[in-house]
């Protein structure tokens, strides 16, 4: 049966999700960073890793070195990042090695989704880092994007749409869909929605973050 490591320093989360996955999957709970490292070099039947991005104040991205350890150990290992804090660097961090950022509180159907890809070995591709010096531009964007979705009213979803595109310039709308755990179809319904409500094409949505972060770079 396939074996799916729950990285969480939050008991109580971290059981009640192995409990919903584990009715189809078999899993491995890990409540602390050094237990996941230890879990992942000991069990060769791990196909999956959902890791909390936080582990406890000492390893604040601690999730993420451990997505980082489970893809260079297999790199068909599909790999979710999960996080309360959700910033354009955990995202690009977690995308380098083809995870898939999934907002908390965790919901079914986010769950669903994870399961289905684990089962049908369904990585994202991993996607190429920016250069160091874009890595601040690119916190810069997703905050716009958020101020942006503020402005407009716009649903938790449709926010972090609209920040999927103004970080990931040139990603297709199928990957970026995979990195929110969900269809091209329906990434494609919110970017509607957000030209909509914006009363614009969402082409001038995005030249709209791009200016505005080019104004506060010159400053």
């Amino acid at each position: 049966m396939t074996t799916v490591l729950v990285v969480d320093d939050d008991e109580r989360e971290a059981r009640a999700i192995a409990h919903w996955i584990g009715k189809s999957l078999d899993v491995v709970v890990a409540l602390s960073y050094e237990r996941a490292l230890h879990a992942l070099a000991t069990r060769r039947d791990v196909r999956g890793v959902l890791a909390d991005v936080r582990l406890g104040p000492e390893h604040p991205e601690g999730g993420l070195a451990v997505l980082e350890a489970a893809h260079e150990r297999d790199e068909h290992c599909v790999l979710t990042a999960c996080s309360g804090s959700d910033t354009a660097a955990v995202r690009a961090r977690a995308a380098r090695v083809g995870a898939v950022f999934v907002a908390k509180p965790l919901d079914l159907a986010a769950l669903r989704t994870m399961v289905e890809r684990i089962k049908r070995g369904e990585r994202v591709r991993p996607f190429s880092s920016p250069p160091p010096e874009s890595a601040a531009t690119s916190e810069l964007r997703h905050r716009e994007a958020l101020r942006v979705a503020a402005e407009l009213d716009l649903t938790e979803t449709e926010a972090a749409v609209l920040s999927a595109l103004a970080v990931f310039r040139g990603k297709k709308h199928g990957e970026l869909a995979a990195d929110l755990a969900m269809s091209t179809d329906t990434f494609n319904t919110h970017a509607k929605h957000i030209a909509r409500k914006a009363g614009k094409p969402l082409s001038a949505v995005l030249g709209g973050i791009d200016e505005a972060v080019l104004a506060r770079a010159i400053k």
